[in-house]
């Protein structure tokens, strides 16, 4: 019972996405995109998708992804990379050095609060025995909260800054990557839901 209704719930989840996903793009983000391109200039969009990627993350809550796609909407795919790495780099840099010099207490108290995050303080700890760069890359990679994770690895004294920045942005190159590869991808990907076939630039 339970696996049909998992099925169920999956089958009416993509049937929505094809019916919404294109009158999403076309009604919303396709004039939302000739209205960005009309008032500033490239440089200009370029800079609040950098702004919003490196402030976003300090709400804790609020993503950049949706400021990700719109880097691979408006600019060529490497071009929108370097741009949202160059910002992710910033942000992972302001994280750490706020959770290290700054808000330490505060931090650490935050991440005691629930089982996820205590679970994550604790794993730190193993850091000496480890090895710094295997902890960063593996704790990068695997599920718990990137915000979070941008703060806990700034608590860590054996996680020097080197270590965290050069570990950090390595393993964010890939993630990064599709998502702008997703965002250059949405106005095809709408064309295709809806049966028509887009013209390579």
């Amino acid at each position: 019972m339970c696996a049909f209704f998992w099925i169920a719930v999956i089958v009416a989840s993509g049937v929505m996405f094809a019916i919404i996903f294109p009158r999403f793009i076309e009604h919303v983000v396709t004039p939302f995109i000739a209205l960005l391109r009309r008032k500033l200039t490239p440089m200009q969009i370029a800079a609040v998708i950098f702004a919003a990627i490196v402030i976003l993350p300090f709400s804790l809550v609020m993503s950049g992804m949706p400021f990700v796609w719109l880097a691979g909407i408006v600019f060529d795919y490497w071009l929108a990379l370097l741009i949202v790495m160059a910002a992710s780099a910033v942000g992972m840099s302001l994280q750490y050095w706020l959770a290290r010099y700054i808000f330490h207490e505060r931090i650490e108290r935050f991440l005691q609060r629930s089982p996820k995050r205590h679970g994550l303080a604790v794993t730190l700890r193993a850091v000496d025995m480890a090895g710094p760069w295997k902890v960063v890359a593996l704790l990068r990679l695997g599920p718990f909260p990137y915000h979070w994770l941008n703060y806990a690895l700034g608590l860590c004294p054996s996680i020097k800054y080197p270590v965290y920045i050069i570990c950090s942005v390595v393993t964010e190159l890939l993630p990064r990557g599709l998502q702008v590869f997703f965002g250059r991808s949405m106005e095809t990907l709408a064309d295709l839901l809806r049966g028509r076939v887009r013209n390579p630039d």
